[in-house]
């Protein structure tokens, strides 16, 4: 059984999903990864193609990972901006929202380039969107992780992800 990701841009899903896949010897599949693999930078692919046609990527190979089945599947921040790609989560059984704070977020991402939303937006816009996600992941989550201040180190999160669903 697959565990999904999901949360905010710079929540640590990636790292946290990655830490977890090289200490357990799980299988991961890292969505935006996939797609910069495949396709190219992000940063290009919005350029290209617009959010929609990003987003249109997403649920796409949001599809071809889960048919693969791996143990982790880390999802970028804005795959459930796409009511087909919350539909999908919707059927899967482990969707763990990695919630964070808008500060810790922006601490993390503000001097972050390559991602399209973060140089186009300002941080007002940003938390705008932050805010209206809220309630989008509480749809599909079917258990949160709320990241406290100090957020625990990448290893500490992976043994309790592992403790909570991979072990028993």
């Amino acid at each position: 059984m697959t565990l999904i990701l999901i949360g905010f841009m710079g929540v640590g899903k990636s790292t946290v999903a990655q830490t977890l896949a090289q200490g357990y010897q799980l299988s991961l599949c890292d969505l935006d990864q996939v797609i910069v693999r495949e396709h190219g930078p992000i940063a290009k692919i919005f350029e290209q193609r617009g959010e929609a046609g990003f987003r249109q990527l997403e649920y796409d190979n949001l599809t071809q990972c889960l048919q693969r089945g791996p143990d982790i599947l880390a999802l970028g921040g804005g795959i459930i901006e796409t009511p087909a790609s919350r539909q999908l989560l919707q059927t899967q059984p482990q969707v763990l929202w990695l919630k964070g704070s808008f500060e810790l977020s922006w601490q993390r991402i503000s001097h972050d380039t390559g991602r399209p939303l973060v140089d186009t937006l300002t941080r007002d816009g940003l938390r705008q969107r932050f805010e209206r996600r809220q309630e989008l992941y509480a749809e599909v989550a079917t258990a949160q992780l709320v990241l406290t201040d100090p957020v625990p180190a990448p290893a500490d999160l992976a043994a309790e992800l592992h403790r909570r669903f991979f072990t028993g």
